[in-house]
C-alpha cells in the first residue's frame, strides 16, 4: 500500500526528511504519525530512550501503512548544550540534508529549575535549545533548500516581557512569566533568523498550535491538571498546524507567525527588530556560538 495522495492544497512529502523534537508524546508524536502517513522520512528526537522507542514503533506502523521509510530516532537532552551538539554531530553523519526541522519540544515549570549549563530551564529548553540546534543544522537545511525550520510558539507570547537585566529570572521567577517570556523570545529569534539567513533557501516560521492538553502541564497541581482538558484542544488538534506548515506547497514570507492554520500578526513586542537583534546576540552567547 503506497502513500495516499497529499490532501488538496498540500505538497507531496514522500522522500522529504523531517527531524522533529518533542516527538515522544503529545502533539509532537501525533504530528510525526501524520507526516509518516504521508510518506515522509522521520527522525524522532527524544531524551528518554524507552519513550522514544515507543514513539518510533507507533510512527513506524504509520510509515509502513504508507510504504514509507522507517523512522529513525535521535537521543538528545535539550537541557544540555553538550547533548545537543553531540546529537547534531550524529544527525550530520546520518543525514546530509534536512527538508523540515520542527523544534517542538518545550517545558513549563512553576518552580525555577537550572540546567547543567546553569540556565533557567524554561529559557534553556524553549529558547536556547531550538536556536542552537537550528543554527548547527543550518548547513543540512541549506543542502535541502528550499527547506523549512518550524518552531512551536504560543499565543502566550502576547503576555510576555523580556527581562533584559534578568533573563534567567533569578530575582523573581514565576512559571507563567518564564513561559511567556520564552515564547516571546522564540518569535523574536524566528523573525531575526529570517533576516539574518535571508537568501539561504531556509524559511523560518513560529507556530502557535492552540492551547493543547499535553504533558507540558505535568508539573501543575493535580486539580489544575484535571481541569486543563476542559479548556484545551487535543494533541491531534495541536498537531494539525505543524503538519500544515510543513506540508503547504507555498509559504508566506520567512519569519511569519502562525496562529494555528493561518498567518497572524504577532504582538508589537514580537515585531521589535531592535529587540530581535539584541536577543540574537545574547542567546548566541548563551549557546556558545
Amino acid at each position: 500500500m503506497g502513500a495516499a495522495a497529499p490532501p488538496a492544497g498540500e505538497r507531496e512529502l514522500r522522500g522529504l526528511r523531517i527531524l522533529i523534537t518533542g516527538a515522544t508524546a503529545g502533539l509532537g508524536r501525533v504530528a510525526a504519525i501524520e507526516l509518516a502517513r504521508r510518506g515522509a522520512h522521520l527522525m524522532l528526537a527524544g531524551r528518554d530512550p524507552g519513550r522514544t522507542e515507543a514513539a518510533r514503533a507507533v510512527v513506524a506502523a504509520a510509515a509502513a501503512s504508507a510504504a514509507g521509510p522507517a523512522p529513525e530516532t535521535l537521543a538528545v537532552d535539550l537541557g544540555s548544550q553538550a547533548s545537543i551538539r553531540a546529537a547534531v554531530a550524529e544527525v550530520r553523519t546520518r543525514w546530509q540534508r534536512i527538508d523540515v526541522l520542527i523544534s517542538n519540544a518545550g517545558v513549563y515549570s512553576p518552580q525555577r529549575k537550572v540546567t547543567v549549563d546553569g540556565l533557567e530551564e524554561t529559557f534553556a529548553v524553549n529558547v536556547v535549545a531550538p536556536f542552537l540546534m537550528t543554527e548547527l543544522l543550518l548547513p543540512a537545511l541549506q543542502a535541502a533548500a528550499p527547506s523549512r525550520a518550524i518552531t512551536t510558539s504560543s499565543n502566550r507570547h502576547r503576555g510576555g516581557k523580556l527581562h533584559w537585566d534578568d533573563l534567567q529570572l533569578e530575582r523573581g521567577h514565576g512559571g507563567i512569566a518564564a513561559y511567556n517570556q520564552s515564547k516571546l523570545a522564540v518569535n523574536l529569534l524566528v523573525r531575526e533568523a529570517a533576516r539574518r539567513h535571508a537568501g539561504s533557501g531556509v524559511s523560518f516560521h513560529a507556530v502557535h498550535p492552540g492551547a493543547i492538553a499535553t504533558e507540558i502541564y505535568r508539573d501543575l497541581p493535580w486539580l489544575v491538571r484535571k481541569l486543563i482538558p476542559v479548556f484545551t484542544r487535543t494533541a491531534a488538534g495541536g498537531a494539525a498546524p505543524l503538519v500544515h506548515v510543513a506540508s503547504l506547497p507555498e509559504l508566506p514570507p520567512s519569519g511569519t507567525y502562525w496562529n494555528r492554520l493561518r498567518p497572524e500578526t504577532a504582538s508589537a513586542a514580537a515585531r521589535d527588530d531592535a529587540a530581535a537583534a539584541r536577543l540574537w546576540d545574547v542567546v548566541k552567547g548563551l549557546a556558545g556560538l
